[in-house]
């Protein structure tokens, strides 16, 4: 069993880090936050129990000053709170492609590096140094985290996106980064590590999400020709939940997905899916649809009928159940937006 400590955890990679591993054996993930870093005796007793430690904490918008201060703050007290315990865990560093710019976010963690690789030298701690790109997800913060996340949800909530310099991107999701990172400790991969994305110009990724967002209704999986594609849809998808739904549409596409009969008075679901969004619709009967997401405790209900053409998207790592409130059968249709045709192995069972 390994402890993986996780700074930021309260973040964008630290959320998807932690939602990853919820269903992954052989490892137990504990998290740092602001608090923490706050009492010296918790960063000790965190830093203790893990074999390994993401370090996330930062801050990559506000005040130049604050921005390096921060950065570098945080990064130092880890360090000492290091050698204070003796302990010589595994340190993953989430670095940038955006280091060789001349910034403040680009000098901090410059910077913090350097000083992770000082401590990495001197006490035999294994360092990993992670470069990475433009990371993008479900739950971003916009104007903040991503310009996907704000381009999503400008568009979710019916705003025009403008395009302040029409750059380049490297855009990397955040399950495939938490996967890739997975990798990276289980290899014991050590030094410099570029991890890598998808290319694409800003202006691409708004004609790419507008698409999405004009063909949301009636999109399937062979509508998203790659990855970036579904992990985008999904995102976008992120920020509709739970406000705008149920969506009413035209019809439904009994031809896709897989029918699933619940008799009278019973319950079906109770379980959640790491690689797939759920849309869900009621073909016969009336439904009460329940979910939550993982980690936290708010509930959504939805009620759903054949006499309404309504569809409620399940994100991932959400679970959920369906509830016959009918009389008679029901009959619900679930199309599977994943990176498989079956979803047999991903199927996890948690009450809502």
């Amino acid at each position: 069993m390994i402890t993986i400590g996780i700074t930021g955890i309260n973040g964008l990679i630290g959320t998807h880090f932690k939602l990853y591993f919820s269903c992954k054996e052989h490892n137990t993930v504990i998290g740092a936050n602001r608090d923490t870093f706050k009492s010296y005796d918790k960063l000790i007793k965190f830093v203790s129990e893990a074999d390994v430690i993401l370090h996330l904490a930062g801050k990559n918008r506000g005040n130049d000053d604050d921005i390096v201060q921060t950065n570098i703050s945080l990064t130092k007290d880890l360090v000492r709170a290091l050698k204070e315990s003796g302990q010589v865990p595994h340190v993953l560093f989430s670095s940038s492609t955006q280091i060789v710019k001349d910034n403040a976010y680009s000098r901090s963690k410059r910077e913090c590096t350097t000083i992770l690789e000082e401590w990495s030298g001197k006490t035999g701690g294994r360092f990993s140094n992670l470069v990475m790109p433009h990371i993008f997800g479900e739950w971003g913060k916009p104007f903040y985290n991503s310009v996907v996340s704000t381009f999503c949800y400008q568009l979710a909530n019916n705003e025009k996106p403008v395009i302040q310099n029409d750059g380049d991107l490297e855009l990397l999701y955040t399950q495939k980064l938490a996967a890739d990172i997975h990798s990276i400790i289980d290899n014991k991969e050590y030094g410099d590590i570029r991890l890598t994305g998808e290319p694409i110009k800003v202006s691409e990724l708004l004609d790419k999400l507008l698409l999405l967002s004009r063909r949301f209704k009636k999109i399937s999986m062979s509508d998203l020709k790659n990855n970036l594609d579904l992990y985008l849809f999904r995102t976008y998808c992120s920020y509709l939940f739970p406000d705008h739904y149920s969506i009413t549409t035209d019809n439904v596409p009994e031809t896709e997905g897989e029918q699933i009969n619940i008799d009278e008075g019973k319950i079906s679901g109770n379980h959640y899916n790491s690689l797939s969004m759920k849309r869900i619709y009621v073909c016969h009967g009336s439904a009460l649809l329940k979910t939550r997401k993982l980690f936290t405790e708010d509930i959504y209900e939805f009620e759903l009928n054949d006499n309404k053409k309504e569809f409620v998207d399940v994100p991932i790592f959400h679970t959920y159940s369906i509830s016959n409130t009918g009389n008679g059968k029901l009959i619900i249709l679930s199309i599977n937006y994943g990176l498989s045709k079956s979803d047999s192995q991903d199927i996890y069972s948690e009450l809502v």
